[in-house]
C-alpha cells in the first residue's frame, strides 16, 4: 500500500509529498474509500459491475455509467441497498478497445460519489488519461515550482 507522507522530499510512493501537498494518488485512493462505491471486476471476459456500501442505513441509490471519452451513458439503474453490504449488480460484455467509464453513484439525498475504470489500461496515453480524469473533476491537477 505505501507510506502516507514523506519524511524526506524525493520521489517516493507516499499519497502526500514532504510539503504536505496531495499527490496524484491520492485522489484515487479517496474515490475507493468513499461511503458508496460502484465499480467494475473483470470476470471470464466480462466487466461486471458491483456495488459496496459502508452506511450503516438501508440507501435508495442511482447508479450511470459514462463513456469517459464523450460523456454517452451507457448504462443507468435504481435499486435499494441494505446497510453494509457488496453485491453484483450486472455483467457486461468485454472487448479489447481501451475504454475509461465514468461511474455516478447518487443517493436519496442527491449526493453524488464517483468512480472510474480504464478498461485495457496497458499501454494508454497518460496524457489523454489525465486529461480526462481532470475533465470528469476526479483529480485536480497542481502545478510544480
Amino acid at each position: 500500500m505505501g507510506n502516507i507522507y514523506e519524511n524526506y522530499p524525493s520521489i517516493f510512493d507516499s499519497y502526500i509529498d514532504y510539503y504536505f501537498k496531495k499527490k496524484l494518488a491520492y485522489s484515487f485512493i479517496k474515490a475507493s474509500q468513499e461511503e458508496l462505491l460502484a465499480f467494475f471486476i473483470e470476470e471470464k471476459k466480462k466487466l461486471v459491475l458491483y456495488f459496496s456500501s459502508r452506511r450503516k442505513e438501508a440507501n435508495k441509490i442511482k447508479i450511470e455509467i459514462f463513456k469517459g471519452d464523450d460523456a454517452s451513458k451507457i448504462y443507468e439503474t435504481n435499486f435499494g441497498s441494505s446497510p453494509y453490504s457488496s453485491f453484483k449488480v450486472n455483467p457486461f460484455s468485454l472487448n479489447k478497445k481501451k475504454e475509461l467509464f465514468i461511474f455516478v453513484v447518487t443517493d436519496e439525498k442527491s449526493n453524488k460519489y464517483m468512480n472510474h475504470f480504464y478498461k485495457n489500461i496497458e499501454g494508454i496515453s497518460y496524457k489523454e488519461y489525465l486529461s480526462n480524469m481532470k475533465k470528469w473533476c476526479l483529480i485536480k491537477l497542481r502545478k510544480l515550482k
